[in-house]
C-alpha cells in the first residue's frame, strides 16, 4: 500500500500516472436513529457527486472520516457540501484522516477528533517527475476555503505550512495554536458497526516539541546577516547593497520580529535546527503582510505600487516566472526589473514594501476600506478600461475569457495563458484614471487579500 506522503503527493496534483482509487461511501443508522456518512479511502474526482447523492437522501446526518488524502478540488466541494447541509463531521478510534480528508473534516459545523486518531495538514504540492513542490496556487485556494468557513489566519497557516513531506497533526496540544475547536469522541458514533475495512498507513499523531525561539531577532540583526543574506540570494553590485539596507530595515522593526516569531511558536518550528522551514514561513508572512499593509497605506503609496507591478508583470517572460512563482523563495528579478527603471525606482519600490510590512505587522494605521457605492462605480469602470485593454492588446473577447478561466484551474501547463490575462489585466490597473482608478486598486487588493 502507497506511503501516506505518497498518497498525499499523488492526490493533490491534477495528473499523474499512477491512478487514484474512489473513496468508499456508507450508510448506517445508529443506535439512536441518527444517519451516518463514512468516507474511507482516496478521494477523487467525482467523489463530490457521489456524496452530493448522499446528502439529499440523508439531509441531517454525522459524516464519519477515514482517508489518508485525495484531489483538491473535490475535497473542497465535499467540505463545503457539509458545512452548507449542517453537518457534524467526526475521526474516530485509531483512524487517520489527513492532508485533503482534514478539509473535508474542517467543514463540520461540529467536529469530533478520537483521542487516538490522527488530523493531519500539510501544503498543497505538485508532484513534478517525483520532485514534492510545494503549489502556491493550490494553497490560495484551500486559504479561500478555510476563510470562507470563517476560519483564522492562524488556522489557515497551520494547515498550509507544513512541507510536502511533513505532517502537522492536529490534537489538544495544537488545537489553540490552530484555532479549531473540537471535542472528543462521541460514543455514539464510537460505538457504531463497523464497515468494511481499509488498508492505509496507520502514522501516529507525535506529541509536539516545545522549541526556543527567542532569539530570532537578536539572530536577525547580527552585524552583515542582511548582506550575507542578499548575498545568498545572488545579488551583486548595487542591488546588493540596495538590498542589504533593505533587509536590515525589515529586520530592525520589532513588530514585524514580533509577528514573526508568533507565527514560528505557533508552527513549532526553531529558526536554528530548522531554516527552511522559517524561512518558508517568513516569506509567507512577507507576502501576506505586503498585500494586506497596502490597504493602510495612503493613495499614492498604492499607485505608485502599482506602476512598478506593472513594470514587474511587463518585463517578464512568457511564464511570468516572479508574480506565478511557486518555489517558495524570493524571486531577485522582481527587484532587477524594477532596477531596470532607476536606482531610485527600486529604492522606493523597497520602501513601500518595507512600510506595507511594518503597517501590517504593526496593525497601525487603520485599513482604508471603501463603501458599496464606491466599489460599484469602481468595478463598472474596471468592465470599460479592461475592455479596452482586452481589444488594444489583440485579444477577441471569446479567447480573453477563455484564457481567464485558466485561474479557475491553475497548472504548469496553462501557466502562460495565465500569464498573458496578467500582461493585460496589471498594466491597466495601473493606469486607470480618477477616483475610480484609485478605488479599484483598493479593490483588486481585496482580491489578492481573499487569495492569500
Amino acid at each position: 500500500m502507497r506511503s501516506l506522503i505518497t498518497k498525499a503527493a499523488l492526490a493533490l496534483g491534477l495528473a499523474y500516472p499512477i491512478p487514484a482509487y474512489s473513496a468508499e461511501f456508507y450508510n448506517q443508522t445508529l443506535d439512536d436513529g441518527t444517519e451516518a456518512i463514512l468516507i474511507m479511502g482516496d478521494i477523487v474526482e467525482g467523489d463530490e457527486e457521489r456524496f452530493r447523492e448522499l446528502s439529499i437522501r440523508f439531509p441531517h446526518a454525522i459524516v464519519g472520516l477515514e482517508s489518508d488524502g485525495g484531489q483538491l478540488i473535490p475535497a473542497l466541494e465535499i467540505g463545503r457540501l457539509i458545512r452548507l447541509r449542517g453537518y457534524e463531521t467526526a475521526v474516530l478510534g485509531e483512524d487517520i484522516c489527513a492532508s485533503a480528508c482534514a478539509l473535508i473534516w474542517m467543514g463540520g459545523v461540529r467536529k469530533t477528533l478520537g483521542r487516538n486518531a490522527g488530523l493531519g495538514f500539510h501544503a498543497s504540492y505538485l508532484d513534478r517527475e517525483g520532485r514534492l513542490v510545494e503549489s502556491g496556487a493550490a494553497n490560495a485556494l484551500v486559504g479561500r476555503y478555510l476563510t470562507q468557513l470563517n476560519y483564522s489566519e492562524d488556522t489557515v497557516l497551520f494547515a498550509t505550512l507544513a512541507p510536502p513531506e511533513e505532517i502537522w497533526w492536529l490534537n489538544e496540544h495544537t488545537r489553540e495554536l490552530a484555532g479549531v475547536d473540537f471535542e472528543q469522541d462521541q460514543p455514539d458514533v464510537a460505538n457504531a458497526p463497523t464497515p468494511p475495512p481499509i488498508r492505509t498507513a496507520k502514522i501516529p499523531p507525535p506529541a509536539p516539541p516545545a522549541y526556543p525561539i527567542a532569539t530570532l531577532g537578536a539572530s536577525l540583526r547580527q552585524e552583515g546577516f542582511a548582506a550575507r543574506v542578499a548575498t545568498s540570494m545572488g545579488a551583486t553590485g548595487k542591488l546588493h547593497t540596495a538590498m542589504a539596507d533593505h533587509l536590515g530595515k525589515l529586520y530592525a522593526s520589532d513588530a514585524l520580529i514580533a509577528r514573526a516569531e508568533k507565527e514560528m511558536a505557533a508552527a513549532r518550528i526553531d529558526f536554528r535546527s530548522q531554516p527552511d522551514a522559517a524561512g518558508a514561513i517568513l516569506l509567507r508572512l512577507s507576502n501576506r503582510l505586503v498585500m494586506n499593509g497596502l490597504a493602510r497605506l495612503p493613495q499614492k503609496d498604492v499607485n505608485t505600487f502599482f506602476v512598478y507591478y506593472s513594470a514587474i508583470i511587463r518585463s517578464e517572460g512568457r511564464t511570468c516566472e516572479v508574480s506565478l512563482s511557486d518555489e517558495g523563495k524570493v524571486q531577485l528579478a522582481e527587484f532587477r526589473y524594477v532596477q531596470a527603471l532607476g536606482d531610485e525606482h527600486l529604492y522606493e519600490y523597497m520602501r513601500i514594501i518595507r512600510k506595507s510590512i511594518e503597517a501590517e505587522a504593526a496593525e497601525s494605521p487603520p485599513r482604508i476600506t471603501l463603501g458599496p457605492d464606491q466599489v460599484g462605480a469602481a468595478e463598472t469602470a474596471w468592465q470599460g478600461v479592461l475592455l479596452e485593454a482586452v481589444q488594444d492588446d489583440g485579444w477577441s473577447e471569446e479567447d480573453f475569457a477563455i484564457a481567464s478561466s485558466a485561474w479557475d484551474n491553475p497548472t504548469e501547463s496553462n501557466r502562460v495563458m495565465r500569464c498573458s490575462v496578467l500582461k493585460t489585466m496589471i498594466p491597466a490597473i495601473a493606469t486607470m484614471e480618477g477616483m475610480a482608478g484609485d478605488w479599484f486598486r483598493r479593490v483588486y487588493l481585496t482580491y489578492v487579500q481573499e487569495a492569500l
